[in-house]
C-alpha cells in the first residue's frame, strides 16, 4: 500500500507541493522519520531564490537523494534541474535549483518511499502528516 502527503508552500507567488510516498513496511527498530520540508506548509512572501530543505530525524545513508526530486507543475512534469546537498551528519538534504523558481507555478518535491537510514530501516512518513499539510496561498 502507498500512502501520500502534501505541502503546499506558496513561494512568493508560486506553490511547492512535497508529495512522500511511503511504502509501509514492517521494518524491525526504530525508523527515521521525516521530520520537515523547509519553506514550511503555508509560507508566504519567500524568495523564488530559496533553496528546499528536507530533514530527517536520523542519518540518511549515502545517495538517498536519488529517491528526491522537484518536478514542475506536477509530478508527471519535467523536473526542475539543481543540485542536492547533504548536511555531515546525514540528517538534512538541500536542493538548490539551477535557476530560480518561476512566480505562478507549482512545483512539486517528491521524496520516495526507497528511502532508507544508515541503519537500512526505511523512512516512516506516516509520523510527518501533521507538520506536511499547508494551503496554497498566492500574494501577488
Amino acid at each position: 500500500m502507498t500512502r501520500r502527503y502534501s505541502v503546499l508552500v506558496a513561494l512568493g507567488g508560486l506553490l511547492l507541493t512535497a508529495a512522500a510516498c511511503a511504502d509501509n513496511s514492517t521494518d524491525p527498530g526504530e525508523r527515521a522519520v521525516l521530520t520537515s520540508v523547509t519553506p514550511a506548509g503555508g509560507a508566504t512572501a519567500v524568495d523564488p531564490n530559496t533553496t528546499v530543505a528536507v530533514e530527517f530525524s536520523h542519518p540518511m545513508r549515502p545517495r538517498m537523494e536519488q529517491y528526491m526530486a522537484v518536478h514542475r507543475d506536477d509530478l508527471g512534469g519535467p523536473l526542475v534541474s539543481g543540485s542536492w546537498m547533504w548536511s555531515p551528519d546525514a540528517t538534512l538534504c538541500v536542493f538548490r535549483p539551477d535557476v530560480p523558481f518561476e512566480h505562478q507555478t507549482q512545483y512539486v518535491l517528491h521524496v520516495g518511499g526507497g528511502m532508507q537510514d544508515v541503519h537500512d530501516h526505511h523512512v516512516d512518513f506516516g509520523q510527518g502528516e501533521a507538520h506536511m499539510g499547508g494551503h496554497m496561498i498566492d500574494d501577488d
